[in-house]
């Protein structure tokens, strides 16, 4: 359901002329969003912390993958 929301309002942006922009949900409504405001800043995962290992387990990866 979320993604088939994305894809509805990414096809109606760019139906109306928007340009360089992503879909997103902020307080549980789709917005459009400048490429260059999403990626101005880049994060950085820890590969020895737990969120990266539950990314490994749920995606039944090899641990010693990087």
């Amino acid at each position: 359901v979320f993604c088939n929301g994305l894809a509805y309002h990414a096809v109606h942006g760019a139906m109306t002329g928007r340009t360089r922009f992503v879909v997103g949900r902020v307080n549980n409504r789709y917005v459009y969003l400048p490429i260059s405001a999403v990626t101005n800043k880049r994060k950085k995962i820890n590969l020895e912390g737990g969120f990266w290992y539950t990314v490994l387990e749920s995606t039944g990866q090899p641990f010693e993958m990087r």
